[in-house]
């Protein structure tokens, strides 16, 4: 893979450039103006070297002093509305090329890959990669039609892996995880970070995606407002929230179980975010609807609800212990009753049989209730 060095005061200038043409078998680095470049120009070597600057006078500065290092890597110069006859005059000083910027078009690309690579490296396969908080799958897309090329772009996120299939330019297919394509590439849309690989090839991928390069950009962007939206809407992320004590787990998914199992002791919502970064809408959604329904809350609700669960348990002891004395006493007077009424009866059966038999029923009765107990 080739280097080049983009010297620049600006690195909005690297990064567009790296972005634009991360495509190629190149490796772009910003050494920032001449007075730091210099020190690198000595220390390596790379095989060419990008002038990028909005001043001319400038520019025949940074030219003349890189000319007096003597070296022989080629360099080109990109500079801001510039007219036939200035143009001439970097040639002349040895420049490959002079080219206007801002100006990333088909043009632009077309002229710099005729310098940086030939005709073999170009459609050789590659294993070009770059950073995707540079690239996200947006901008490789449109660099991939751009070019008309065949491949797969691999991408790699924390611990998530997806692919990106190409056939003459057109995305072809998307895989991730197990999701349906267009929801694979709706995914990946939103990883910020992580780095991509390109290989490029000949394979006439599977077309599984129906939709022309231009829609799917269209939902790609769609979601990604549309997810933006919702985190908007969420309350402060930064806040702790609570899983309420108070929910019963047996009638909640098995899904959302899980989720709100993560707030059982207290996390923010920026934490479970990051857990769950690649969350659908749906799953967003789900969210704020916690947060509405009362089964996330914030720490001063989640003590006031542990306090009455702690205050219906005490309760709930004392009236266990309440209920049995009382069960006991109703227990004992039925007894009582049931004893009294078995004694009257015995009296009562034979006392027409021997009329001096003792007849104070009540003391017995008491006398049945005393041995009973």
């Amino acid at each position: 893979m080739k280097e080049v060095f983009i010297v620049s005061e600006s690195e909005d200038i690297f990064s567009m450039f790296s972005g634009a043409l991360s495509y190629l078998p190149v490796h772009f680095s910003w050494v920032g103006d001449m007075d730091v470049a210099e020190k690198q120009f000595r220390n390596e070597k790379p095989d060419f070297v990008f002038f990028a600057v909005n001043k001319l006078t400038l520019l025949h500065n940074w030219v003349a002093r890189y000319k007096s290092f003597k070296l022989k890597t080629p360099f080109l110069c990109f500079i801001s509305k510039i007219g036939w006859e200035k143009r001439e005059l970097l040639w002349m000083a040895g420049a490959a090329e002079v080219i206007e910027l801002p100006k990333l078009n088909k043009e632009f690309r077309q002229i710099v890959e005729s310098i940086l690579v030939s005709s073999t490296e170009e459609n050789a396969d590659s294993g070009l990669s770059g950073s995707l908080s540079l690239m996200n799958v947006i901008n490789l897309i449109q660099t991939f039609q751009d070019g008309k090329k065949n491949g797969i772009i691999e991408l790699i996120s924390k611990n998530r892996v997806g692919q990106l299939q190409f056939y003459k330019g057109k995305l072809v297919n998307a895989q991730f995880k197990s999701q349906k394509p267009l929801d694979a590439v709706l995914a990946m849309s939103l990883w910020r970070e992580g780095v991509y690989t390109i290989s490029l090839d000949k394979t006439r991928h599977a077309h599984k995606l129906k939709l022309e390069n231009e829609e799917i950009i269209k939902e790609c962007q769609n979601h990604i407002l549309a997810r933006e939206k919702l985190l908007n809407s969420l309350p402060d992320r930064e806040v702790v929230f609570y899983a309420s004590p108070l929910l019963d787990y047996e009638k909640i998914s098995a899904a959302d179980r899980k989720s709100l199992l993560f707030f059982k002791f207290g996390k923010s919502l920026n934490g479970f975010l990051e857990k769950n970064s690649e969350g659908s809408l749906e799953f967003l959604k789900g969210i704020d609807n916690w947060v509405e329904n009362g089964s996330l809350i914030e720490k001063e609700e989640y003590q006031k609800q542990q306090l009455k669960i702690k205050e219906q348990k005490n309760q709930s002891g004392v009236k266990k212990i309440i209920d049995k004395i009382f069960s006991k006493k109703v227990t004992d007077e039925e007894q009582s009753s049931k004893t009294q009424k078995t004694v009257k009866n015995i009296i009562k059966e034979n006392s027409h049989k021997k009329s001096h038999l003792f007849d104070r029923y009540e003391v017995l009765a008491e006398f049945g209730r005393i041995l009973e107990n």
